[in-house]
């Protein structure tokens, strides 16, 4: 992911961002704002110190998002796993370069692109 959309959730939430490394493409940067924005307003609901998470790792494993964490309260670990869940399975159909719909790609490594994307990398369904 560009340095600069990363640099935007490090300024939006940065206590749920300052340790993370991101491994993914930027067409999964809407899916993860939304993640970031639902993960904090379960905190905030909560009444959580904001210290009390952080990402450690957001990356594309077998053409999905996976997004490790630690947590701090086992009440608020319950709350925000299905909603990092729910944005996993959100990529599973996102191209990961674009963020228009997409499929996995079976040739060679597995990847979500879109039909434009992967004729730009002569991918073949």
């Amino acid at each position: 992911m560009k340095k600069h959309l990363v640099a935007s959730f490090e300024d939006d939430y940065p206590y749920l961002t300052k340790e993370a490394r991101f491994e993914t493409g930027d067409g999964w940067y809407d899916i993860l704002r939304d993640m970031f924005s639902d993960v904090h307003q379960a905190i905030v609901d909560g009444g959580y110190d904001k210290d009390v998470m952080t990402f450690t790792q957001i990356k594309e494993k077998f053409g999905t998002l996976n997004a490790y964490y630690t947590c701090k309260d086992r009440k608020l670990m319950i709350v925000v796993s299905p909603i990092i869940d729910k944005y996993e399975i959100m990529s599973h159909d996102t191209c990961e370069r674009c963020g228009d719909r997409g499929t996995a790609t079976t040739d060679g490594w597995i990847k979500v692109l879109c039909g434009r994307c992967k004729k730009q990398d002569r991918i073949r369904d």
